[in-house]
This record gives C-alpha cells, sequence and structure tokens, in this order.
C-alpha cells in the first residue's frame, strides 16, 4: 500500500490487486464517500474499472456491524460495571 495524499478533502491510496493490476482508492472525507478502482496497464481493453463505490455516513452511525465478540453492548456494560477509571 503507498501513502495516502490528500487534496481539497480527498484522500487517495493504492494497493496491488493481483498480477499488474492495483487498486486506487479515493475516498471524500466532506462528502463521506468513497471508490474504487481497478487500474491495469497490461488489459488492451481498458486500464481503468470501477470496483465499488459507497456513500458511508450512514454506516458511521451504526454502533456495530458485523463485528467479532465481544459485542459493543457487551463491553458498555463491563466498563459500567467496574466504574471509573485510574486513567
Amino acid at each position: 500500500m503507498t501513502p495516502a495524499g490528500e487534496a481539497s478533502g480527498t484522500l487517495a491510496f493504492t494497493s496491488a490487486a493481483g498480477g499488474t493490476a492495483q487498486l486506487l482508492y479515493l475516498v471524500d472525507t466532506r462528502t463521506r464517500a468513497f471508490a474504487i478502482y481497478r487500474v491495469d496497464p497490461s488489459n488492451p481493453k481498458g486500464t481503468v474499472k470501477l470496483e465499488a463505490a459507497r456513500q458511508y455516513g450512514f454506516d458511521l452511525r451504526l454502533a456495530q456491524y458485523n463485528n467479532q465478540p465481544p459485542e459493543v453492548t457487551a463491553i458498555e456494560s463491563m466498563v459500567r460495571t467496574q466504574g471509573p477509571s485510574n486513567r
């Protein structure tokens, strides 16, 4: 994975996708959206393909989704039971 670059609220970085292809990730932090493109210089029909795009604003409002135990509610319960911490 290459380091991310930022311009006007957009983060961009790449990672290997197998063979000569790479994935280009664009994250718009202002609109809370991202897009993932497959860039393949060896493909004779074209070199850029949109793989996925999503607005993730509502995703960030979830307390949890598709997580491994312990669930968020279990951790909250443990913390409340233990009382104030000595941080």
